[in-house]
């Protein structure tokens, strides 16, 4: 089960509707899990807006970062661990051999 103080949002994230409707809630969170778009531009425009909403050292989490299907998180995840961002990988679960590879990554703001 989930905390009260859990917060779920469904629909395009780069969606202006509810992109507005997270913002208005003014609220700061400890970790966002973000499974949307999955092509590279659209991840890295994900990070830029939600990370704002990240408490200090609040955590960003991935979907399917070591996915061949879907390989624009892949990229991205591999250009944030070069880049000198303020996320650093603190988590990392993927799993092989199944129907197809996929993944989670978990960055910590800094």
């Amino acid at each position: 089960s989930f905390k009260p103080n859990t917060t779920f949002f469904a629909g395009d994230s780069t969606d202006g509707h509810l992109k507005r409707n997270f913002s208005k809630l003014d609220l700061r969170y400890n970790i966002i899990f973000l499974d949307a778009n999955h092509a590279y531009d659209y991840v890295k425009k994900d990070l830029e807006f939600y990370s704002k909403f990240l408490t200090e050292k609040g955590y960003f989490a991935f979907h399917d970062i070591d996915s061949w299907r879907v390989p624009g998180v892949k990229r991205f995840i591999a250009e944030l661990e070069k880049s000198k961002t303020n996320f650093t990988k603190v988590a990392e679960f993927i799993k092989k051999g199944y129907q197809f590879d996929a993944g989670i990554g978990i960055y910590q703001r800094q």
